[in-house]
């Protein structure tokens, strides 16, 4: 898993450093600017907790797999920080978690509405692994159905990422001539995971 980190160093940079393309995942309507700015500062903070923890906790908790990419970046070095004291005191046991505590703080001083409870959040991140390494794997050179079981390996738990749903994102991945925009596809996952499961309660 390591190696697959650091062979993917552009994969991690993007992820980490990309505008968000929010506006796909944006709620549709009326809304006003504002709420539009703050869906995109707050998918932005919780899409970079996701990836910075999930390079950590998989790269054996090495700071230089992300810190090179948030410096400059006050926000990004303090949330780095805080990743590294809490995962290393035990606290945060997966990146999934962390990322969604940090959407949704950033929600609460934004007054922006999102589904409950947090935990629902907590999966529809942690199914954005999905798009992460299907996308490394068809930069790789790597066929579709070769990508679809290695990824199926690497997230074994079929409750929390579906054979199904490992199918449709390979789809999208693998459709184009060329690769989907990284950011774009791991946000597409992970609000539809979650607007969906509102929409059911509702």
């Amino acid at each position: 898993m390591l190696f697959l980190l650091r062979r993917f160093g552009f994969l991690i940079a993007a992820a980490l450093l990309l505008p968000p393309q929010a506006n796909a995942q944006a709620p549709s309507g009326g809304a006003a600017s504002a709420g539009r700015a703050a869906f995109r500062l707050c998918d932005a903070e919780g899409f970079m907790a996701l990836n910075m923890g999930r390079n950590y906790m998989l790269g054996r908790r090495d700071r230089e797999s992300v810190l090179p990419y948030v410096r400059g970046d006050e926000f990004g070095q303090k949330l780095a920080l805080e990743l590294f004291d809490r995962v290393d005191k035990g606290e945060v046991k997966h990146y999934a978690d962390f990322a969604a505590e940090k959407l949704y703080d950033c929600a609460r001083r934004q007054n922006m509405a999102l589904p409950e409870p947090v935990a629902k959040a907590k999966i529809c991140y942690a199914r954005a692994d999905i798009p992460f390494f299907l996308h490394a794997d068809r930069q790789a050179g790597l066929d579709r159905p070769a990508a679809e079981e290695k990824t199926a390996a690497r997230l074994k738990n079929r409750e929390l990422y579906p054979p199904a749903l490992i199918g449709a994102v390979a789809q999208a991945v693998y459709d184009g001539a060329d690769a989907p925009d990284l950011r774009q596809l791991m946000g597409m996952v992970f609000w539809s995971c979650l607007q969906q499961d509102a929409a059911r309660r509702s």
